[in-house]
């Protein structure tokens, strides 16, 4: 869903071999990509890796479509969703640390950042306070599922 290399020195000589070879062995395996803001520099090597470059607004099956930036109002189908990487800090007693997470609301799935090159973004109580949202902490290989409720933003997380 984009950002695939976020930082500047993601595209490396190495990893430009290293991906090369890897897709000679797999062939057969079609990558598709959905471009997002920060994936400019890998536009130019998406032809040699053999990846299908998506629309924004990729359709994946009746009523579920991907797209890069969530859209400002929900449209008319689900949505999985980039761009935001979202994250919270969780807090107990001097302890904190920070957690990619999901965030499901009406119509969106926004998935978290799975790379070391991509930051995430702080929830704000704006996102949490909207009705129906339901956020999932990625705690290994497991997904612990929230309510909004569950977390105070006020305290910079959960509590």
């Amino acid at each position: 869903l984009g950002d695939l290399l976020h930082g500047r020195d993601g595209l490396t000589p190495a990893l430009d071999d290293a991906v090369r070879r890897w897709r000679l062995s797999h062939q057969a395996t079609q990558i598709d990509w959905l471009p997002g803001n920060h994936d400019a520099r890998l536009q130019r090597v998406a032809a040699q890796w053999h990846m299908r470059l998506l629309p924004s607004l990729a359709p994946l099956a009746p009523g579920l479509s991907a797209c890069h930036e969530p859209p400002p109002a929900p449209l008319r189908q689900f949505l999985l969703c980039g761009h935001l990487h979202p994250a919270l800090t969780l807090r107990v007693a001097a302890d904190r640390v920070r957690v990619p997470c999901f965030v499901a609301r009406r119509g969106s799935l926004l998935l978290p950042a799975f790379g070391s090159w991509t930051g995430g973004a702080e929830l704000s109580s704006a996102q949490l306070d909207e009705p129906g949202t339901r956020i999932a902490l990625a705690a290994g290989d497991r997904l612990v599922w929230l309510r909004a409720t569950d977390v105070d933003p006020r305290a910079g997380g959960r509590n």
